[in-house]
Parts: structure tokens; C-alpha cells; sequence
């Protein structure tokens, strides 16, 4: 994710396993991997579990957003939704 957005991941229970606020990230699960680069948010998941993606904007702007699923094999699908028009204090929710 590339925006001005703050970042709240659930897993299956509801449990908080990540957040990512003024770009400063809090882990709660360590089978997670997330980083963020000049406002862009990148986060890795396991895909053993299913996952709740809030996406909180912080500021008026565009949002470009993409999930990638990686199998075993190396298969890989991309899902990806680019120039998504934000409005500050908007939520949008991705389920994985």
C-alpha cells in the first residue's frame, strides 16, 4: 500500500497481529513480516490463516492497493485496485 493510511490487521480470532500508524509498525504475531518505505506499507501474512485488512485513511489523497498470494510452488496471484480515491477518516476493510 502506497497512501496516507494507518494499517490494522486481525487474524481469525479478531486478535490484532499488526498495526501500522504514522508509519511506525507494531507486531503481534511473529510469523508476520512488515516494513514501510517512504509511506508505503508492506506486510507479509501467512496464508494458513485467514486475515481482516482495515484500512484507515489518514489524509485526503489516492490509495494504491494490491495483494499477492504466493503457493508453495511458486504459483503467484495478484489482485490489485490503483488510484483508489481516499477521504480523511475513511475505512476501507480487505478481507484475505
Amino acid at each position: 500500500m502506497h497512501c496516507p493510511t494507518d494499517i490494522v490487521v486481525k487474524d481469525e480470532d479478531s486478535k490484532i497481529v499488526l498495526t501500522i500508524s504514522d508509519n511506525v509498525i507494531q507486531l503481534n504475531d511473529e510469523l508476520i513480516y512488515a516494513f514501510v518505505y517512504e509511506n508505503e506499507k508492506i506486510f507479509y501474512l501467512p496464508t494458513n490463516i485467514d486475515y481482516t485488512i482495515e484500512i484507515l485513511a489518514t489524509d485526503d489523497g489516492v490509495m494504491d492497493y494490491e495483494v499477492s498470494t504466493i503457493t508453495p510452488g511458486g504459483a503467484e496471484r495478484v489482485v490489485a485496485y490503483d488510484d483508489v480515491k481516499l477521504e480523511k477518516d475513511e475505512v476501507f476493510t480487505s478481507l484475505v
